[in-house]
């Protein structure tokens, strides 16, 4: 089907001519018409004042998707430069789709092209999400887990006690002179040996042990399964190791109240003096 058998269709539609940055149109607004891009560029922007994601070039279409299911807009659509519109509505849309199979077929293949698009920005979307989740719990000069980590885990690990009447012992572990030797050697010696020695705790960790960085130079390692008994002699550093090591405290049948508040102000402090508590 040719061009002239159709433009009897066209004859309603409006050429619509609009300055740079001018607004075409707006997110989250009615929309009734489909609109042919026949000179100038546009920019689809998903929120304004972000980054467009896509810019459409002369002939393609837009507005396409609110003119079918009659639903708002999902993005607003701005002038890149001076152009021109061609501004279709609703009922000329349907009728020159039934009048031309070619016609029909192009703006399907749009549609999944849109579609294919949006799957792409939604991944892209998940995938920087994770990311921003993973970084909120990650100590960024060990690379191990932080306090923030620490403080959700510790609690799923006591109510996994105390559902499942198995033991939890916490190893805490820091170094015997750090701030002297920060003071003499600098900070970035200080971040090298807080990096090592994270890096070095990490890689010794069995099956379904966790450890995390405190803070300063503090460490915490979450042993499930274990006993005081079993912990006891792994607190003891080899002789010359400069690294004060202690029991943090158990948590199992044996120990079922165990202060929730242990990482609150003085809570590490308190109970690790209190060798006599339940929960040490």
């Amino acid at each position: 089907m040719d061009a002239e058998s159709i433009q009897y269709l066209l004859a309603p539609c409006v050429v619509k001519q609009l300055k740079p940055d001018e607004v075409l149109i707006e997110s989250g607004k009615p929309n009734r018409l489909m609109y042919a891009l026949l000179s100038g560029r546009l920019r689809i922007h998903l929120d304004q004042g972000e980054k467009p994601i896509t810019v459409l070039e002369p002939g393609e279409v837009v507005g396409e998707l609110s003119v079918i299911d009659g639903q708002a807009t999902s993005a607003h659509v701005v002038a890149d430069g001076e152009y021109r519109v061609l501004g279709i509505d609703e009922h000329t849309t349907w009728a020159l789709m039934r009048a031309s199979h070619n016609i029909a077929y192009n703006l399907i293949k749009v549609l999944a092209l849109r579609l294919r698009g949006g799957n792409s920005v939604i991944t892209k979307t998940q995938d920087l999400q994770r990311e921003t989740e993973r970084r909120a719990v990650i100590d960024s000069l060990t690379g191990l887990y932080n306090r923030r980590w620490l403080d959700a885990m510790i609690s799923d690990q006591m109510e996994r006690c105390r559902e499942t009447h198995r033991e939890l012992s916490v190893f805490i572990m820091d170094l015997d002179g750090f701030k002297g030797y920060n003071d003499i050697y600098g900070h970035l010696a200080g971040d090298h040996v807080l990096f090592t020695v994270g890096r070095t705790l990490a890689g010794t960790m069995r099956g379904g042990e966790m450890i995390a960085r405190y803070g300063g130079d503090e460490f915490f390692i979450l042993m499930p399964d274990v006993t005081l008994d079993v912990l006891k002699p792994i607190c003891r550093p080899p002789p010359g190791v400069g690294a004060n090591c202690s029991p943090g405290f158990r948590m199992g049948p044996s120990a079922p109240d165990c202060p929730f508040d242990w990482l609150g102000p003085d809570g590490r402090g308190r109970h690790l003096r209190n060798h006599d508590s339940p929960c040490r």
